[in-house]
């Protein structure tokens, strides 16, 4: 759970929002992890809405450096209030863990 006392969103700049989020890993092998999450954002005090979201990927580590690959996706709520930054979509990294 993430409470943002000063969220970025709507009119003021003290609205409240807050996610709640599961998130489970299950590793493989060889270096690779299965990775699943579901989520809502409750964004009522600012914006008057919620939505769920979600994700599944795949995680590779090897040595210092973590590669990901997911897909996002959100509910039609999410899409019909925030327009195209809520589509679903791929996403890739890659971090250096020093």
């Amino acid at each position: 759970v993430a409470l943002s006392p000063n969220t970025g969103f709507g009119p003021s700049p003290s609205s409240r929002a807050v996610a709640y989020d599961l998130v489970g890993r299950l590793p493989l092998v060889h270096g690779w992890t299965a990775t699943a999450g579901i989520g809502y954002y409750d964004l009522h005090s600012v914006l008057g809405i919620g939505y769920v979201y979600g994700n599944v990927g795949l995680t590779y580590q090897y040595r210092a450096w973590q590669f990901d690959v997911s897909y996002i996706a959100t509910n039609s709520e999410a899409k019909a209030h925030l327009g195209p930054g809520a589509s679903n979509r791929w996403i890739a990294d890659a971090i250096w863990h020093f």
